[in-house]
């Protein structure tokens, strides 16, 4: 069973009140809705945090131990994480922060934005297609890209 969320300020306040007034813990978890477990905590230890569990650190991996271990999934992208940790030279590293450090690299990125075509190569194309016997030049659409979609079913809106 989860846990609930923590107490919040006013809850705590609520708590010091009526305890000042003598009620005790179980009255008072009966009148807030909250386990009287919870209650005897908070009183026992008015400081108390819940600890959130640590989400790993990268601190053994070096920068560039990641780089060499970046270049290695590249190569041999469908092994195990082990297996390309192994390939790096970076053994012994658990397997959640070779987890954590093989997100990072697995991130979808856009192309590079080209500039557009100049007025030079518009011409040449142009020539090219007149002299190709196109008499239509006018309704032909000339990309330097080598797909053309109009948000396809990759969500990419542009071409």
């Amino acid at each position: 069973m989860g846990k609930k969320k923590d107490l919040s300020a006013a809850e705590k306040s609520e708590i010091v009140r009526c305890l000042g007034r003598g009620m005790k813990t179980f009255d008072i978890s009966g009148k807030r809705k909250r386990d009287h477990r919870t209650m005897k905590r908070f009183v026992a230890d008015s400081e108390h945090r819940r600890v959130g569990a640590d989400k790993g650190t990268l601190r053994k991996i070096s920068a560039r131990s990641r780089h060499r271990i970046q270049r290695a999934a590249a190569k041999i992208p469908l092994h195990s994480s082990k297996q390309i940790f192994e390939a790096a030279g970076a053994s012994g590293v658990p397997r959640t922060s070779r987890c954590r450090v093989l997100q990072s690299p697995a991130t979808v990125q856009k192309p590079s934005i080209r500039p557009p075509l100049t007025n030079a190569h518009k011409q040449k194309r142009l020539h090219w297609a007149e002299k190709l016997g196109m008499e239509t030049t006018k309704t032909v659409l000339f990309t330097d890209e080598c797909r053309a979609t109009l948000d396809g079913p990759d969500g990419w809106s542009s071409g």
